[in-house]
């Protein structure tokens, strides 16, 4: 891994992309930080991009994403919601979660039923 040391920043590359799998590839002296892998900004435990005025972006794969959740907070309080790089609508969150909480609801109530009638 090479980290390179800037004025304003430190980064860090893995064959000539940004990359760090420890922390952010890129971290500013205004303690803004930016997570990358393999030169494309992700990250699956938080927000790849945290602005010093608090602003976060969600990405995953290059693309703005986050399914529990707002995929951008901005600094003044108002949210944007992505899946896959496309601007969707809360309602349109609600539902994919709903559908979600559905799926492992029937999978749960299918183990049940499975463990119960091995049991008689």
């Amino acid at each position: 891994m090479e980290v390179i040391t800037l004025d304003n920043r430190i980064e860090y590359y893995l064959n000539d992309q940004l990359h760090r799998t420890d922390g952010p590839a890129l971290e500013y002296i205004d303690g803004s930080k930016l997570y990358y892998l393999n030169g494309k900004k992700h990250r699956t435990d938080g927000p790849a991009v945290i602005w010093s005025d608090c602003t976060k972006m969600y990405y995953l794969h290059d693309q703005l994403h986050r399914t529990d959740g707002p995929a951008i907070e901005w600094s003044n309080g108002d949210v944007e919601y992505w899946i896959n790089g496309k601007i969707v609508t809360v309602e349109y969150i609600n539902f994919l979660n709903s559908r979600r909480t559905q799926a492992l609801n029937k999978v749960f109530i299918e183990e049940i039923a499975g463990h119960v009638l091995s049991f008689l």
